[in-house]
């Protein structure tokens, strides 16, 4: 999974807005887009960062809407393990992060939303589950998670297509490449 190919400029455009702070303000943002799992991780424990943090600069947007829009499975996975809700209530561009995923086309990331929201419907959500780990907890007792879903969650088969985010660049060389000719001579 990934951004599509036409959807790489994007991580460019987000690093110059606000005067190139972007980046740093809105950290967690950053790397939903990016698909950097160990940056969410990091920025979600130790960092200390909400999940679902909300861009004031852009629609109010959270991290799990930037990781939908890029196609990025992995961190919409890692967002919602450390805590974050596919299920609150719209953007004030009227998105959630399904219709974020939807409006973009990542399929993927449509039906592993839909699948979350529906076993999340079925379960039994209860935090005195024995057993539960805190992060676990801390979901059980939001009413988002429980170990069959955290289970099902490390389970979920991640792997697909779609540039990694180092290789965006390389597409835009490509484009440059025989005085910008090599994308009609090779299509």
């Amino acid at each position: 999974t990934g951004p599509r190919p036409d959807q790489c400029g994007a991580q460019h455009w987000f690093g110059q807005q606000g005067n190139n702070s972007w980046p740093y303000k809105w950290p967690l943002q950053k790397a939903a887009m990016e698909g950097n799992v160990a940056a969410i991780r990091h920025l979600t424990t130790t960092g200390g960062v909400d999940p679902n943090v909300v861009m004031t600069d852009w629609f109010d947007s959270e991290p799990l809407g930037w990781a939908a829009s890029f196609g990025q499975l992995k961190a919409v996975i890692a967002l919602i393990e450390a805590g974050a809700d596919p299920l609150r209530p719209p953007n004030k561009a009227g998105n959630t992060p399904r219709a974020d995923a939807v409006r973009e086309r990542h399929d993927r990331v449509v039906r592993f939303l839909d699948e979350y929201e529906k076993r999340l419907k079925n379960a039994n959500v209860n935090s005195n589950l024995p057993n539960l780990s805190p992060k676990e907890k801390k979901h059980a007792d939001k009413g988002v998670l429980n170990t069959s879903m955290a289970e099902w969650l490390k389970q979920y088969d991640t792997s697909g297509t779609g540039p990694r985010p180092d290789q965006c660049g390389a597409q835009h060389w490509f484009g440059q490449q025989g005085n910008n000719s090599w994308p009609y001579k090779w299509p």
